[in-house]
């Protein structure tokens, strides 16, 4: 489990990494438009599936939600 955390790190700052300096990608996607620029959210579960696509990548991430259930 520890390792999917790492895992879940490392392929979410390589994300942020190639959305912040991938000028072709960024030139035709809003990333303000889609997502809050100010707003932080930590999400602690296991990866599920990871998927990419070239330029976008989808993780998928099984947490429990506020009531214990394991949501995808």
């Amino acid at each position: 489990m520890l390792m999917n955390k790492v895992v879940a790190r490392v392929a979410f700052t390589g994300l942020l990494l190639g959305i912040l300096t991938g000028g072709a990608a960024y030139a035709h996607h809003s990333f303000a438009a889609t997502y809050f620029v100010d707003k932080e959210i930590t999400i602690e579960g296991d990866i599920t599936s990871f998927l990419y696509r070239n330029p976008h990548s989808f993780i998928k991430v099984a947490a429990p939600d506020d009531k214990g259930q394991m949501q995808t």
